[in-house]
């Protein structure tokens, strides 16, 4: 898998050339999406980050060639405002003119090209709610709770949090942990290649949004 982007990479001018596109928050996410991708071997996606959360409404103006895009897919994490994070795409694509779905993880494809989604990470629960959280959270549930070390990581934390009461323990802190301890100098987006289970339920609906981006597909 492609190594996370350097500061100066970031920096980079961004450049559509395929007729598909996903758009997220950064380089952990772009790894995220670049592994997904090659799972499914899908040969005609452009993975773009975007900066952060805020980023997406400016890349959707400036990034060259987004216009002739076919479908596009734009990710961000719930964080602690799931709807919120939701309207906050949904209002990047209605500044520059595109097409938006009501819901995330649909396909808005009855306005004529581009096709857009929205994807709300982790991902729905089972009534369709959107989960609070991040990618980090999705990583925990499809890759962590199943291996032995992730017992040692929660204590581990909370050993550090008796030292320290005002320590956070948060999912990116147990994914920290738990990277150092697996991986050693692998982040998160160069880890999903590890032992990583494309076929969890977990990741069913983020899977069948990148689907549609099969060269078969309408």
């Amino acid at each position: 898998m492609q190594r996370s982007m350097s500061k100066t990479e970031d920096r980079k001018p961004q450049e559509i050339t395929k007729r598909f596109a996903i758009l997220v928050e950064g380089p952990d996410d772009r790894c995220f999406f670049q592994a997904a991708c090659e799972h499914l071997k899908l040969k005609e996606v452009d993975i773009v980050p975007v900066g952060g959360k805020d980023g997406f409404a400016a890349s959707l103006k400036s990034t060259a060639g987004i216009d002739d895009c076919e479908k596009i897919l734009l990710v961000r994490d719930a964080d602690n405002n799931a709807n919120g994070a939701l309207q906050s795409l949904q209002d990047a694509l209605r500044q520059k003119k595109f097409p938006f779905p009501s819901k995330a993880f649909e396909w808005k494809t009855d306005a004529g090209l581009p096709h857009v989604a929205i994807a709300i990470m982790p991902g729905p629960n089972e009534d369709g709610s959107l989960q609070k959280g991040a990618l980090e959270d999705l990583y925990i549930t499809v890759r962590m709770e199943k291996d032995k070390i992730c017992k040692c990581v929660d204590d581990f934390l909370k050993c550090c949090r008796g030292k320290n009461p005002s320590l956070k323990i948060t999912s990116k802190s147990k994914v920290s942990a738990f990277l150092a301890a697996q991986y050693a100098d692998l982040r998160l987006g160069e880890a999903i290649a590890k032992d990583f289970d494309w076929s969890h339920e977990a990741l069913k609906p983020i899977m069948q949004l990148l689907e549609a981006f099969s060269s078969n597909s309408g």
